[in-house]
């Protein structure tokens, strides 16, 4: 028999649905004010991985998966659009940019909105429109990499060359990262001897 979830553990997940977002799930479901942001990550991170959240949340998942007939395939190829956008292909040959309706399908999944300014000269009855100016703004590409390369394992491979890399490894010692800290012989609770003493 499977084990019910607690009060808070539900509405961790629903926060998680609804943001995608584990720490700020993890904060809207419990009380963190005394947490360290650290802290909040790690007790997120592991309640994804705990057997009975990640079966509500995929019970959550499925209707919607289902509705919108979302696949895999369809989310890599998103994210793909907004990696490798060129703003290039935006412009005509002259420098002017595109109609939207001549817009390829990368170029409309990657751009976050459009803000249209139109220009005035003059005023009253004389006003007249001598243009407009238009700001675009585009959705993040770091994100979309950062997604591609964590489905393809990028940053595994990543890992695992960094642990078979003596620089890596050096820099991790200087760090203090790689190696248990060595007592300095001149240093005497909390005391600097001086050699020439």
């Amino acid at each position: 028999m499977a084990k019910s979830l607690t009060l808070k553990q539900e509405n961790f997940c629903l926060a998680y649905i609804e943001t995608g977002n584990a720490s700020e799930a993890y904060r809207r479901a419990f009380n963190t004010e005394r947490m360290k942001p650290e802290t909040v990550n790690n007790k997120a991170y592991a309640m994804l991985k705990v057997g009975e959240i990640r079966a509500r949340l995929d019970a959550y998942k499925k209707p919607v998966i289902e509705k919108m007939e979302l696949t895999l395939e369809k989310v890599i190829t998103e994210n793909m659009r907004l990696a490798f956008f060129d703003i290039r292909t935006m412009f005509n040959e002259n420098g002017t940019l595109k109609p939207v309706s001549e817009w390829s399908d990368a170029i409309g999944a990657s751009v976050k909105s459009i803000e249209v300014n139109e220009l005035f000269e003059g005023s009253g009855q004389d006003r007249r429109s001598i243009g407009e100016t238009k700001k675009i703004s585009f959705w993040d590409k770091g994100a979309a990499i950062d997604k591609l390369m964590k489905h393809l394992g990028g940053y595994e491979q990543d890992n695992k060359q960094k642990e078979n890399n003596p620089m890596f490894l050096f820099m991790q010692q200087i760090m203090g990262s790689a190696l248990p800290v060595i007592k300095n012989p001149h240093l005497i609770e909390g005391e600097i001897i001086d050699d020439d003493e």
